[in-house]
């Protein structure tokens, strides 16, 4: 994937601004609008198709919209020299969502926030390979725990159909507001 790459040669050399809120920053407001747009259209095409699939199918059915149609819905958000992707604090698709050394530190950095800080949360840089906008993804929703919270509470189904789908699955454990990750939207 195109932003994979352009955020692992990122890496260190990005110049980033943690902010507390979107006035905060001193990028083009511009660019984080459209990042700020394509991430929420990403995780509302997303959360939609799960819990209509968890209602009407149940939470294994769920695991393959995750597999499957996630990056059906990023690459259909990923236009005009942008894309968007998701990064784990626990990686359970390792081909596309583990985060490099520079997107660790900016996990743990919104792991540090205090809940009230959390909803306005982001993280935006430039580098010499472009601009890139971080939105942290925290657990917030009992739904999220099923197939995410601690492996004692998922059902032996989920944990069944998670061990087929992602042999190397290290997605699970969290508790209800934990820090599960972060969306990126990058524009090359």
């Amino acid at each position: 994937m195109q932003c994979n790459q352009l955020v692992r040669q990122a890496t260190l050399a990005l110049a980033v601004t943690l902010c507390g809120c979107a006035g905060d920053s001193d990028l083009d407001p511009t660019l984080r609008g459209e990042a700020t747009s394509r991430i929420r259209s990403v995780a509302e095409a997303l959360q939609g198709r799960l819990e209509a699939t968890l209602k009407a199918e149940g939470p294994v059915a769920a695991i393959r919209v995750c597999k499957e149609e996630a990056p059906a819905i990023a690459a259909r958000f990923s236009t005009d020299g942008w894309t968007v992707r998701r990064i784990g604090t626990r990686v359970r698709n390792t081909a596309t969502n583990t985060p490099n050394a520079a997107e660790r530190e900016i996990l743990a950095r919104f792991e540090a926030l205090a809940p009230e800080q959390r909803a306005e949360a982001f993280e935006e840089g430039l580098s010499d390979d472009g601009y890139f906008f971080y939105k942290p993804i925290f657990a917030a929703k009992p739904a999220c725990l099923i197939c995410h919270g601690a492996t004692d509470q998922i059902g032996d189904a989920v944990r069944a159909a998670l061990a087929d789908a992602y042999p190397d699955d290290q997605a699970t454990g969290y508790a209800l507001g934990d820090l599960r990750g972060a969306f990126v939207a990058g524009k090359r």
